[in-house]
Protein backbone atom coordinates (compact mmCIF):
# COMPACT_ATOMS: atom_id res chain seq x y z
CA UNK A 1 0.00 0.00 0.00
CA UNK A 2 2.90 2.34 0.69
CA UNK A 3 4.30 2.40 -2.83
CA UNK A 4 1.01 3.21 -4.66
CA UNK A 5 0.32 6.12 -2.32
CA UNK A 6 3.75 7.61 -2.91
CA UNK A 7 3.36 7.18 -6.63
CA UNK A 8 0.02 8.93 -6.58
CA UNK A 9 1.42 11.86 -4.64
CA UNK A 10 4.34 12.13 -7.02
CA UNK A 11 2.08 12.14 -10.08
CA UNK A 12 -0.15 14.86 -8.48
CA UNK A 13 2.86 16.98 -7.77
CA UNK A 14 4.02 16.76 -11.40
CA UNK A 15 0.60 17.64 -12.84
CA UNK A 16 0.54 21.32 -13.96
CA UNK A 17 -3.21 21.52 -13.89
CA UNK A 18 -3.19 20.44 -10.29
CA UNK A 19 -0.58 23.06 -9.41
CA UNK A 20 -2.76 25.75 -10.96
CA UNK A 21 -5.77 24.66 -8.99
CA UNK A 22 -3.79 24.48 -5.79
CA UNK A 23 -2.27 27.92 -6.41
CA UNK A 24 -5.67 29.43 -7.17
CA UNK A 25 -7.24 27.87 -4.09
CA UNK A 26 -4.34 29.07 -1.93
CA UNK A 27 -4.64 32.61 -3.30
CA UNK A 28 -8.37 32.91 -2.65
CA UNK A 29 -7.99 34.30 0.90
CA UNK A 30 -5.61 36.98 -0.38
CA UNK A 31 -7.94 37.95 -3.21
CA UNK A 32 -10.99 38.03 -0.97
CA UNK A 33 -9.02 40.06 1.55
CA UNK A 34 -7.95 42.63 -1.05
CA UNK A 35 -11.48 43.03 -2.37
CA UNK A 36 -12.87 43.25 1.15
CA UNK A 37 -10.32 45.85 2.17
CA UNK A 38 -11.03 47.93 -0.95
CA UNK A 39 -14.76 47.88 -0.25
CA UNK A 40 -14.19 48.77 3.38
CA UNK A 41 -11.88 51.66 2.54
CA UNK A 42 -14.39 52.97 0.00
CA UNK A 43 -17.18 52.85 2.56
CA UNK A 44 -15.02 54.62 5.12
CA UNK A 45 -14.02 57.34 2.65
CA UNK A 46 -17.63 57.93 1.61
CA UNK A 47 -18.78 58.11 5.21
CA UNK A 48 -16.03 60.52 6.15
CA UNK A 49 -16.76 62.84 3.20
CA UNK A 50 -20.42 63.15 4.13
CA UNK A 51 -19.48 63.54 7.78
CA UNK A 52 -17.14 66.42 6.86
CA UNK A 53 -19.89 68.14 4.90
CA UNK A 54 -22.17 67.88 7.93
CA UNK A 55 -19.46 69.16 10.28
CA UNK A 56 -18.87 72.15 7.97
CA UNK A 57 -22.59 72.92 7.88
CA UNK A 58 -22.89 72.72 11.66
CA UNK A 59 -19.86 74.89 12.37
CA UNK A 60 -20.86 77.56 9.85
CA UNK A 61 -24.42 77.82 11.12
CA UNK A 62 -23.21 77.87 14.69
CA UNK A 63 -20.88 80.77 13.86
CA UNK A 64 -23.73 82.68 12.25
CA UNK A 65 -25.81 82.12 15.38
CA UNK A 66 -22.86 83.33 17.45
CA UNK A 67 -23.11 86.75 15.82
CA UNK A 68 -26.66 87.28 17.08
CA UNK A 69 -27.13 89.49 20.08
CA UNK A 70 -27.53 87.51 23.27
CA UNK A 71 -26.44 84.20 21.75
CA UNK A 72 -25.11 81.77 24.37
CA UNK A 73 -22.99 78.64 24.06
CA UNK A 74 -25.88 76.24 24.58
CA UNK A 75 -27.96 77.82 21.84
CA UNK A 76 -25.04 78.02 19.43
CA UNK A 77 -24.13 74.36 19.90
CA UNK A 78 -27.76 73.25 19.66
CA UNK A 79 -28.06 75.06 16.32
CA UNK A 80 -24.78 73.56 15.12
CA UNK A 81 -25.84 70.04 16.02
CA UNK A 82 -29.27 70.45 14.44
CA UNK A 83 -27.73 71.54 11.13
CA UNK A 84 -25.19 68.73 11.21
CA UNK A 85 -27.95 66.17 11.73
CA UNK A 86 -30.06 67.77 9.02
CA UNK A 87 -27.14 67.48 6.59
CA UNK A 88 -26.68 63.75 7.30
CA UNK A 89 -30.30 62.67 7.64
CA UNK A 90 -32.14 60.72 10.28
CA UNK A 91 -30.69 57.33 9.32
CA UNK A 92 -27.13 58.17 10.44
CA UNK A 93 -26.03 57.58 14.01
CA UNK A 94 -23.06 59.70 15.03
CA UNK A 95 -21.64 61.41 18.08
CA UNK A 96 -21.59 65.21 18.18
CA UNK A 97 -19.04 67.27 20.07
CA UNK A 98 -18.95 71.04 19.92
CA UNK A 99 -17.24 73.93 21.59
CA UNK A 100 -17.30 77.72 21.56
CA UNK A 101 -14.11 79.65 22.25
CA UNK A 102 -13.89 81.85 25.34
CA UNK A 103 -13.67 84.90 23.07
CA UNK A 104 -16.85 83.76 21.31
CA UNK A 105 -15.19 84.01 17.92
CA UNK A 106 -14.89 80.29 17.01
CA UNK A 107 -17.24 77.34 16.84
CA UNK A 108 -15.69 73.88 16.58
CA UNK A 109 -17.67 70.80 15.59
CA UNK A 110 -16.38 67.22 15.73
CA UNK A 111 -18.48 64.32 14.44
CA UNK A 112 -17.63 60.66 15.04
CA UNK A 113 -19.42 57.72 13.45
CA UNK A 114 -19.05 53.95 13.58
CA UNK A 115 -18.97 52.44 10.08
CA UNK A 116 -19.73 48.80 9.37
CA UNK A 117 -16.70 47.02 7.92
CA UNK A 118 -15.92 43.36 7.42
CA UNK A 119 -12.32 42.69 6.53
CA UNK A 120 -10.65 45.60 8.31
CA UNK A 121 -12.49 45.12 11.58
CA UNK A 122 -12.11 41.34 11.72
CA UNK A 123 -8.72 40.69 10.18
CA UNK A 124 -6.67 43.85 9.98
CA UNK A 125 -7.52 45.15 13.42
CA UNK A 126 -8.34 48.59 11.96
CA UNK A 127 -10.84 50.73 13.87
CA UNK A 128 -14.18 51.08 12.10
CA UNK A 129 -14.76 54.71 13.13
CA UNK A 130 -14.45 57.87 11.09
CA UNK A 131 -14.19 61.42 12.35
CA UNK A 132 -14.58 64.90 10.82
CA UNK A 133 -13.75 68.23 12.37
CA UNK A 134 -14.63 71.77 11.29
CA UNK A 135 -13.95 75.17 12.84
CA UNK A 136 -15.82 78.29 11.79
CA UNK A 137 -14.25 81.58 12.75
CA UNK A 138 -16.03 84.91 13.15
CA UNK A 139 -13.64 87.64 12.06
CA UNK A 140 -14.65 90.85 13.71
CA UNK A 141 -18.32 90.15 13.29
CA UNK A 142 -18.60 92.47 10.31
CA UNK A 143 -19.26 91.98 6.60
CA UNK A 144 -16.38 92.24 4.14
CA UNK A 145 -16.09 95.30 1.94
CA UNK A 146 -12.53 94.79 0.64
CA UNK A 147 -11.15 91.43 -0.47
CA UNK A 148 -7.78 90.97 -2.20
CA UNK A 149 -7.95 87.53 -3.81
CA UNK A 150 -4.31 86.89 -4.73
CA UNK A 151 -3.11 83.92 -2.63
CA UNK A 152 0.59 84.74 -2.50
CA UNK A 153 1.53 88.29 -3.50
CA UNK A 154 3.45 90.74 -1.36
CA UNK A 155 1.49 93.92 -0.73
CA UNK A 156 -1.83 92.41 -1.79
CA UNK A 157 -3.31 95.37 0.07
CA UNK A 158 -0.96 98.36 0.12
CA UNK A 159 -1.69 101.82 1.52
CA UNK A 160 0.99 104.48 0.98
CA UNK A 161 0.54 108.10 2.09
CA UNK A 162 -3.21 107.46 1.94
CA UNK A 163 -6.01 105.80 3.86
CA UNK A 164 -8.65 103.08 3.67
CA UNK A 165 -11.65 103.93 5.85
CA UNK A 166 -14.05 101.04 6.42
CA UNK A 167 -15.38 101.42 9.98
CA UNK A 168 -18.41 99.16 9.47
CA UNK A 169 -16.82 96.35 7.50
CA UNK A 170 -13.77 94.18 6.96
CA UNK A 171 -10.58 94.55 4.89
CA UNK A 172 -9.14 91.16 3.94
CA UNK A 173 -6.08 89.89 2.05
CA UNK A 174 -5.95 86.20 1.15
CA UNK A 175 -2.21 86.27 0.48
CA UNK A 176 -0.03 84.16 2.78
CA UNK A 177 3.01 86.37 2.16
CA UNK A 178 4.70 87.78 5.25
CA UNK A 179 3.85 91.26 3.96
CA UNK A 180 0.42 90.59 2.51
CA UNK A 181 -0.88 93.84 4.06
CA UNK A 182 1.42 96.87 3.89
CA UNK A 183 1.10 100.41 5.18
CA UNK A 184 3.92 102.84 4.38
CA UNK A 185 4.73 106.56 4.63
CA UNK A 186 1.92 107.31 7.06
CA UNK A 187 -0.51 105.04 5.27
CA UNK A 188 -3.50 104.07 7.40
CA UNK A 189 -6.25 101.48 7.54
CA UNK A 190 -9.24 102.04 9.80
CA UNK A 191 -11.68 99.15 9.54
CA UNK A 192 -14.06 96.97 11.50
CA UNK A 193 -11.44 94.26 11.05
CA UNK A 194 -8.24 94.01 9.00
CA UNK A 195 -7.24 90.44 8.30
CA UNK A 196 -4.18 89.04 6.52
CA UNK A 197 -3.76 85.47 5.34
CA UNK A 198 -0.06 85.92 6.04
CA UNK A 199 1.61 88.80 7.84
CA UNK A 200 1.59 92.58 8.04
CA UNK A 201 4.29 95.19 7.42
CA UNK A 202 2.97 98.22 9.21
CA UNK A 203 4.85 101.42 8.56
CA UNK A 204 1.79 103.53 9.28
CA UNK A 205 -1.37 102.91 11.28
CA UNK A 206 -3.85 100.02 11.36
CA UNK A 207 -6.75 100.41 13.77
CA UNK A 208 -7.68 98.13 15.37
CA UNK A 209 -4.53 96.00 15.03
CA UNK A 210 -4.61 93.60 12.10
CA UNK A 211 -5.26 89.90 12.54
CA UNK A 212 -2.79 87.53 10.87
CA UNK A 213 -2.84 83.96 9.55
CA UNK A 214 -6.51 84.29 8.70
CA UNK A 215 -8.14 81.54 6.63
CA UNK A 216 -8.64 82.60 3.00
CA UNK A 217 -11.93 83.97 1.76
CA UNK A 218 -13.02 82.15 -1.41
CA UNK A 219 -14.05 84.48 -4.22
CA UNK A 220 -17.50 85.48 -2.94
CA UNK A 221 -18.77 86.23 -6.46
CA UNK A 222 -17.24 83.25 -8.25
CA UNK A 223 -20.70 81.97 -9.16
CA UNK A 224 -22.10 85.32 -10.31
CA UNK A 225 -23.00 84.88 -14.02
CA UNK A 226 -21.77 87.58 -16.41
CA UNK A 227 -24.10 89.45 -18.76
CA UNK A 228 -24.43 88.31 -22.35
CA UNK A 229 -22.29 90.07 -24.95
CA UNK A 230 -23.98 90.83 -28.23
CA UNK A 231 -22.75 92.45 -31.45
CA UNK A 232 -21.03 95.83 -31.41
CA UNK A 233 -23.34 98.82 -31.17
CA UNK A 234 -20.43 101.31 -31.09
CA UNK A 235 -16.81 101.09 -32.21
CA UNK A 236 -13.91 103.17 -30.82
CA UNK A 237 -16.36 105.55 -29.17
CA UNK A 238 -15.13 109.09 -28.37
CA UNK A 239 -17.18 111.37 -26.14
CA UNK A 240 -16.55 115.09 -26.67
CA UNK A 241 -18.35 118.16 -25.33
CA UNK A 242 -21.70 117.21 -23.80
CA UNK A 243 -22.29 113.52 -24.43
CA UNK A 244 -25.26 111.29 -23.63
CA UNK A 245 -24.27 107.62 -23.71
CA UNK A 246 -26.76 104.78 -24.09
CA UNK A 247 -26.40 101.13 -23.01
CA UNK A 248 -24.81 98.80 -25.55
CA UNK A 249 -21.65 97.00 -26.63
CA UNK A 250 -18.75 99.43 -27.03
CA UNK A 251 -16.12 97.61 -29.09
CA UNK A 252 -12.68 99.20 -28.84
CA UNK A 253 -13.67 100.88 -25.58
CA UNK A 254 -14.96 104.29 -24.52
CA UNK A 255 -12.82 107.43 -24.38
CA UNK A 256 -14.19 110.48 -22.61
CA UNK A 257 -12.07 113.41 -23.73
CA UNK A 258 -10.81 116.35 -21.66
CA UNK A 259 -13.47 118.87 -20.72
CA UNK A 260 -16.33 116.53 -21.63
CA UNK A 261 -19.49 116.20 -19.55
CA UNK A 262 -20.66 112.61 -20.05
CA UNK A 263 -23.95 111.25 -18.80
CA UNK A 264 -24.52 107.49 -18.90
CA UNK A 265 -28.18 106.56 -19.17
CA UNK A 266 -29.34 103.64 -16.97
CA UNK A 267 -28.43 100.18 -18.22
CA UNK A 268 -25.56 97.82 -18.98
CA UNK A 269 -22.42 98.93 -20.81
CA UNK A 270 -20.24 96.22 -22.34
CA UNK A 271 -16.72 97.61 -22.78
CA UNK A 272 -15.04 95.17 -25.18
CA UNK A 273 -11.43 94.94 -26.38
CA UNK A 274 -10.50 98.40 -25.23
CA UNK A 275 -10.42 100.67 -22.17
CA UNK A 276 -12.85 103.00 -20.47
CA UNK A 277 -10.73 106.17 -20.30
CA UNK A 278 -11.75 109.38 -18.55
CA UNK A 279 -9.36 112.27 -19.26
CA UNK A 280 -8.51 115.24 -17.05
CA UNK A 281 -11.22 117.87 -16.49
CA UNK A 282 -13.98 115.46 -17.59
CA UNK A 283 -17.20 115.02 -15.61
CA UNK A 284 -18.96 111.63 -15.54
CA UNK A 285 -22.36 110.87 -14.03
CA UNK A 286 -24.54 107.80 -14.24
CA UNK A 287 -27.43 106.46 -12.15
CA UNK A 288 -28.23 102.77 -12.47
CA UNK A 289 -25.26 101.91 -14.69
CA UNK A 290 -23.03 98.83 -14.77
CA UNK A 291 -19.89 98.18 -16.81
CA UNK A 292 -18.81 94.72 -17.98
CA UNK A 293 -15.16 94.72 -19.05
CA UNK A 294 -14.28 91.96 -21.50
CA UNK A 295 -11.36 91.25 -23.81
CA UNK A 296 -7.79 92.49 -24.13
CA UNK A 297 -7.28 96.03 -22.83
CA UNK A 298 -10.69 96.21 -21.17
CA UNK A 299 -9.71 98.20 -18.07
CA UNK A 300 -10.82 101.55 -16.66
CA UNK A 301 -8.42 104.47 -16.32
CA UNK A 302 -9.80 107.57 -14.61
CA UNK A 303 -7.50 110.59 -14.47
CA UNK A 304 -6.86 112.74 -11.40
CA UNK A 305 -8.60 116.00 -12.31
CA UNK A 306 -12.03 114.51 -12.93
CA UNK A 307 -15.42 114.39 -11.25
CA UNK A 308 -17.11 110.98 -11.00
CA UNK A 309 -20.52 110.00 -9.59
CA UNK A 310 -21.85 106.51 -10.40
CA UNK A 311 -24.44 104.14 -8.95
CA UNK A 312 -25.03 100.52 -9.95
CA UNK A 313 -28.21 99.11 -11.52
CA UNK A 314 -31.15 98.03 -9.40
CA UNK A 315 -32.05 95.03 -11.56
CA UNK A 316 -30.71 92.87 -14.37
CA UNK A 317 -27.51 90.87 -14.79
CA UNK A 318 -25.38 93.72 -13.40
CA UNK A 319 -27.64 94.53 -10.45
CA UNK A 320 -25.45 95.95 -7.71
CA UNK A 321 -22.33 95.79 -9.90
CA UNK A 322 -20.52 98.97 -10.96
CA UNK A 323 -17.61 97.18 -12.64
CA UNK A 324 -17.52 93.46 -13.49
CA UNK A 325 -14.32 92.15 -15.07
CA UNK A 326 -14.53 89.13 -17.36
CA UNK A 327 -12.89 86.22 -15.51
CA UNK A 328 -11.21 85.19 -18.78
CA UNK A 329 -9.48 88.55 -19.22
CA UNK A 330 -5.70 88.77 -19.10
CA UNK A 331 -4.26 90.29 -15.95
CA UNK A 332 -4.38 94.10 -16.01
CA UNK A 333 -4.45 97.25 -13.90
CA UNK A 334 -7.48 99.45 -13.26
CA UNK A 335 -6.85 103.02 -12.09
CA UNK A 336 -8.89 105.63 -10.25
CA UNK A 337 -6.81 108.75 -9.67
CA UNK A 338 -9.77 111.13 -9.42
CA UNK A 339 -9.84 113.36 -6.35
CA UNK A 340 -13.54 114.00 -6.71
CA UNK A 341 -15.44 110.71 -6.75
CA UNK A 342 -17.76 110.91 -3.73
CA UNK A 343 -20.40 108.50 -5.08
CA UNK A 344 -19.29 105.06 -6.18
CA UNK A 345 -22.28 103.03 -5.07
CA UNK A 346 -21.91 99.38 -6.00
CA UNK A 347 -19.41 96.55 -6.34
CA UNK A 348 -16.03 96.62 -8.06
CA UNK A 349 -15.41 92.99 -9.09
CA UNK A 350 -11.95 92.70 -10.66
CA UNK A 351 -10.82 89.11 -9.98
CA UNK A 352 -7.95 89.05 -12.50
CA UNK A 353 -6.46 92.51 -12.02
CA UNK A 354 -5.02 95.10 -9.66
CA UNK A 355 -6.97 98.15 -8.58
CA UNK A 356 -4.90 101.29 -8.04
CA UNK A 357 -6.63 104.16 -6.26
CA UNK A 358 -4.35 107.17 -6.53
CA UNK A 359 -1.07 107.32 -8.41
CA UNK A 360 1.51 104.95 -6.87
CA UNK A 361 4.50 106.95 -5.64
CA UNK A 362 2.55 110.19 -5.48
CA UNK A 363 3.66 112.64 -2.80
CA UNK A 364 0.23 112.76 -1.24
CA UNK A 365 -0.07 116.50 -0.75
CA UNK A 366 -3.56 116.69 -2.23
CA UNK A 367 -6.52 115.10 -0.51
CA UNK A 368 -9.56 113.40 -1.89
CA UNK A 369 -12.48 111.43 -0.51
CA UNK A 370 -13.36 108.48 -2.74
CA UNK A 371 -16.78 106.91 -2.19
CA UNK A 372 -17.50 108.93 0.96
CA UNK A 373 -21.12 109.75 0.03
CA UNK A 374 -22.01 106.23 -1.13
CA UNK A 375 -24.38 104.20 1.03
CA UNK A 376 -22.04 101.26 0.42
CA UNK A 377 -19.11 100.23 -1.73
CA UNK A 378 -17.50 96.80 -2.09
CA UNK A 379 -14.13 96.12 -3.73
CA UNK A 380 -13.02 92.62 -4.78
CA UNK A 381 -9.82 92.51 -6.80
CA UNK A 382 -6.67 90.47 -7.26
CA UNK A 383 -4.62 93.16 -5.48
CA UNK A 384 -5.47 96.63 -4.19
CA UNK A 385 -3.36 99.73 -3.58
CA UNK A 386 -4.33 103.18 -2.30
CA UNK A 387 -1.84 106.05 -2.58
CA UNK A 388 -1.18 109.73 -3.16
CA UNK A 389 -3.24 111.26 -0.38
CA UNK A 390 -6.57 109.65 -1.28
CA UNK A 391 -9.00 108.32 1.29
CA UNK A 392 -10.88 105.32 -0.06
CA UNK A 393 -14.06 105.27 2.03
CA UNK A 394 -16.15 102.11 2.10
CA UNK A 395 -19.47 102.46 3.85
CA UNK A 396 -21.73 99.55 4.68
CA UNK A 397 -25.15 101.20 5.01
CA UNK A 398 -26.86 98.49 3.00
CA UNK A 399 -30.35 99.42 4.16
CA UNK A 400 -30.11 103.03 2.96
CA UNK A 401 -30.43 102.29 -0.75
CA UNK A 402 -32.39 100.09 -3.13
CA UNK A 403 -29.20 99.08 -4.96
CA UNK A 404 -28.88 95.38 -4.11
CA UNK A 405 -25.75 94.01 -2.47
CA UNK A 406 -24.10 90.67 -3.26
CA UNK A 407 -25.52 88.39 -0.56
CA UNK A 408 -22.25 86.59 0.26
CA UNK A 409 -20.67 89.92 1.19
CA UNK A 410 -23.29 91.07 3.67
CA UNK A 411 -23.58 87.97 5.85
CA UNK A 412 -20.47 88.74 7.87
CA UNK A 413 -16.90 87.59 7.92
CA UNK A 414 -17.23 83.91 8.73
CA UNK A 415 -14.50 81.59 7.49
CA UNK A 416 -14.14 77.83 7.68
CA UNK A 417 -11.09 75.78 8.60
CA UNK A 418 -10.82 71.99 8.90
Amino acid sequence: MTVPVLDTLARFGKARGGNAVVAFVCSLPVLFGAVGAAVDYSNLATARASLQTAADAGALQGARELRLAGANRETVLAVAEAHARQALGDDRAFAFQGSVSDAKDRVTVTLTEAVDTYFLARFAGTADQVQARAEARVLGGVPSCVVALDPASSGAITVTTAKISAPQCGVRANSVATDAVVTARNGAISAGVTCSGGGVRNGGTIEPAAQTDCPPTPDPLADRPPPSVGPCTHTNYNAIGIAILTPGVYCGGIKIRAGTVAKFLPGNYIVKDGPLEVANTAVVVGLGVGFYLTGAGAVFDIAANTSINLTAPLTGPLAGMLFFEDRANPEGTHRIESRDAPVLLGTFYLPKSRLEVGAPGGIGLLKGLIGALSAWTIVIAKDISVADGLNLTLNANFDQTKVPTPNPMTKGDITLAR
